[in-house]
């Protein structure tokens, strides 16, 4: 498998993760832009695989200058499959990104 880096103009860094505890899931993001006045904007979503297919379950706007570094939580439902994504434009770069998949 090649791994192909993204080369984007004002962006250094973009990473939607998830994690969970016993009671909850922890949804969080870390944009570094390259530079502090970059502004960034867009939505974070949290996902759910039902049906064959991920569907958005909770959202939260992302709209920030400089480093974005949130954490959102969501009582999840039991042997569910999630996953966060975030569809962000961070200065002149439109990124879509994804998590890793965890089953609460």
């Amino acid at each position: 498998n090649r791994i192909i880096t993204p080369q984007w103009v004002d962006t250094t860094l973009v990473v939607p993760s998830i994690s969970k505890s016993k009671r909850s899931i922890s949804v969080s993001l870390l944009i570094s832009p390259k530079k502090s006045t970059v502004k960034s904007s867009g939505t974070l979503y949290l996902e759910q695989y039902s049906g064959g297919r991920w569907k958005e379950v909770k959202s939260w706007s992302v709209n920030a200058s400089g480093t974005v570094d949130i954490t959102k939580s969501y009582t999840g439902k039991s042997n569910v499959k999630y996953r966060t994504k975030v569809v962000v434009t961070t200065g002149s770069d439109k990124i879509t990104a994804t998590s890793s998949e965890i089953t609460f």
